[in-house]
């Protein structure tokens, strides 16, 4: 129920019109948005722009240039429409940031920093400043404290309600990331890239909140997929990063490999990979 976005076009404009320093769009894929989404036990399609919408309840879209990317060689059907009539279906979105910021042509808007964002989410754009060298910090309204990065934009409401908000410099007050509704879905769009374990606990609350539900309770650094097909039905698992972990199971399954009944909580040693059939 879950997708990430990830756009060749968009890779074309930061490569060959830099909006910030040492800024590598995937390598920031990669490490700002898919690792945090992977290690939160969410496990995302990833889809380009011309993908169908429909599959999916929540679709996060972090460094999408350009909304514009028609679907089909006819030309019709650009992104822009289509996520607006999916959003407004019952859709969560994630977006942001340094998102809808040019056009297909790699230019700028001129009515807006952003094509559709601030109407779209209920917010005006007041300052936009790069994240290098400078970071700002954010207060989320838990009251946890952190840091944003990679870019940000200082955010006023018009509508939307602040989920984070910056607390120093120039954008000290202003809203760093947002929730807004939009016809039956909703909006959050981030002003800023929060931190992995902010971006892993905002991902979970608004998955809760958009009916997608984790594939596994388990270690951020075990790789957990579900396989089901010929009447079998289980997960693979699969530790990555040369460290125990763990995997509640949510019912008695059999380890293939071995021929060991697993239940309950499962200790997976480093480099492990278990074969589990319910």
């Amino acid at each position: 129920g879950v997708a990430l976005h990830y756009s060749h076009k968009t890779n074309f404009i930061f490569d060959y019109q830099p909006m910030l320093n040492n800024f590598r769009y995937l390598p920031a894929i990669l490490e700002k948005a898919y690792h945090p989404m992977i290690q939160a036990q969410l496990r995302p399609d990833v889809i380009l722009p011309m993908a169908d919408l429909e599959p999916y309840k929540m679709i996060f879209s972090p460094f999408l240039a350009a909304l514009d990317e028609p679907r089909g060689i006819e030309g019709k059907e650009g992104l822009r429409k289509r996520l607006r009539a999916w959003i407004k279906a019952g859709g969560t979105w994630i977006v942001g940031p340094l998102a809808d910021v040019r056009t297909m042509a790699g230019v700028k808007f001129t009515h807006s920093p952003y094509g559709s964002l601030e109407e779209w989410a209920g917010v005006y754009c007041k300052y936009e400043i790069p994240g290098d060298p400078h970071e700002f910090g954010i207060r989320w309204n838990d009251g946890r404290e952190s840091e944003g990065s990679v870019w940000y934009d200082g955010l006023e409401l018009r509508g939307a309600e602040a989920l984070a908000t910056y607390t120093n410099g120039p954008l000290a007050g202003l809203a760093a990331v947002t929730k807004c509704t939009l016809g039956k879905g909703q909006i959050i769009m981030l002003g800023t890239m929060p931190q992995p374990e902010d971006l892993k606990a905002l991902l979970l609350s608004i998955a809760k909140e958009a009916g997608v539900t984790p594939v596994a309770d388990a270690s951020e650094n075990l790789v957990v997929i579900p396989r089901e097909g010929s009447g079998i039905k289980g997960l693979v698992a699969i530790e990555v990063e040369n460290r125990p972990a763990t995997l509640t199971l949510p019912s008695p399954m059999t380890d293939l490999l071995t021929g060991k009944s697993r239940k309950g909580k499962v200790e997976v040693p480093a480099y492990g990979v278990m074969v589990l059939k319910a």
